[in-house]
Formats: structure tokens, C-alpha cells, sequence
């Protein structure tokens, strides 16, 4: 089953749940304690076609997310911090003081 298929499923489960207290005239009272079979019927089988559906569109979507997270490579390569010599460039140094590079340097 598709994750489509499983969330129309899910859907017509919702509105099979929802059918008898939105049409409640179409769910007249044929039992000894005034409730409707019919409703009762309706109630149970939507609220396991819901179920199933949703349990079908979670498991489609976690493996789909899964695979693609185990084979996804950001950039291939690790994230070593370079070592840094310079907090600007030599030639900031030498306008700054008055010094040639190679006495920043030392």
C-alpha cells in the first residue's frame, strides 16, 4: 500500500467514524436500547480503517525518512579546524607598527 492509498484509507476511516453522529438521520434507533447497529457497525470498522491507514502511511514514510538518512553524505569530508597563524594578514601588522613582516614574525 502506497502512502497515498493508506491516507485516502485513513480518510474514508475518519468519515465512516463520523458518518452517524454528522447523518443522524440516516442512522434511525433499531436496537432494544434506542442506538443504531448500523452506527455501531460504522464506528468500530472506521476506527479501524483509520488505524490501519495510519499505521500503513507511518510505516511507508519512517523507512522512506530512514533510507535516506543512512545514505545521505553532507560534503564527503571531515571537518578538521585549520590551524590558523595569523589573526590578520602580515601585511596589516606592518601598516599598523611601522615593522616589516618579518619582525612579525618572531
Amino acid at each position: 500500500m502506497t502512502t497515498n492509498n493508506s491516507l485516502v484509507f485513513l480518510l474514508l476511516g475518519v468519515a465512516m467514524f463520523f458518518a452517524p453522529l454528522e447523518l443522524p438521520q440516516l442512522f434511525p434507533a433499531n436496537a432494544g436500547d434506542g442506538s443504531c447497529t448500523s452506527a455501531l457497525w460504522l464506528g468500530v470498522m472506521g476506527v479501524a480503517q483509520a488505524m490501519l491507514g495510519l499505521a500503513a502511511a507511518l510505516h511507508n514514510e519512517t523507512t522512506r525518512i530512514r533510507v535516506a538518512i543512512e545514505s545521505w553524505e553532507p560534503l564527503g569530508q571531515t571537518f578538521d579546524l585549520p590551524e590558523v597563524q595569523w589573526a590578520m594578514p602580515p601585511s596589516l601588522y606592518v601598516v599598523a607598527g611601522n615593522m616589516t613582516a618579518s619582525e612579525t614574525a618572531a
